[in-house]
């Protein structure tokens, strides 16, 4: 029995002794992600699988946004989305449906910048449609406005258009392409 005591004591002795030099010890810290600064750019929030809609002054949807995952980081107030979808709503007429792989929201939200496979539409119920896909886009919700410096292909019924640049009044329906224009039409 006594050499079972002994081994317990030492057993407590030996624990104590690894909390102890445990404490003493000074901690290490996992370095800092590369270019990171300390105390910037760290996340609030997180949302997956968020829906949200802005209304306008009649009550009715004016826009919708829904993605995968955001996340949003106070010291700017920005969000980044992975898969967003964004809805414009025009009363009536069909809604301008707008789909990329990222996003990047700005603080209140006046502006967000889309990457990865940027897809813009709008489909009628009498088969005309408008399918626009670009790399990279911005787009300005309050204005129903978006843009891009990058190459596009418009899509239509009639034809298809390819440019580099482009600019989307999505009130009016109007498309400005800014250069390198080429494209073919088809007769209804």
């Amino acid at each position: 029995m006594r050499w079972s005591r002994e081994k317990g004591l030492l057993a407590v002795l030996a624990g104590l002794l690894f909390i102890g030099i445990s404490l003493w010890s000074p901690q290490k810290k996992a370095p800092p992600a590369p270019g990171a600064r300390a105390g910037t750019h760290l996340a609030d929030f997180f949302l997956r699988d968020f829906t949200t809609t802005t209304m306008g002054p009649d009550g009715r949807p004016r826009n919708r946004l829904s993605a995968a995952a955001m996340v949003h980081y106070a010291a700017d107030d920005t969000s980044e989305l992975t898969e967003p979808r964004f809805i414009v709503f025009r009363g009536e007429a069909p809604p301008w449906r707008i789909r990329a792989g990222q996003g990047r929201v700005s603080a209140g939200g006046e502006t967000v910048w889309l990457s990865q496979d940027v897809h813009v539409s709008r489909h009628h119920p009498d088969g005309r449609f408008l399918d626009l896909s670009t790399s990279a886009m911005r787009v300005l919700p309050q204005r129903e406005y978006a843009e891009t410096d990058q190459p596009v292909t418009v899509a239509s019924a009639t034809g298809v258009t390819q440019a580099v640049g482009m600019e989307a009044d999505l009130k009016v329906e109007q498309v400005r392409l800014m250069a390198e224009v080429r494209g073919y039409y088809e007769a209804p």
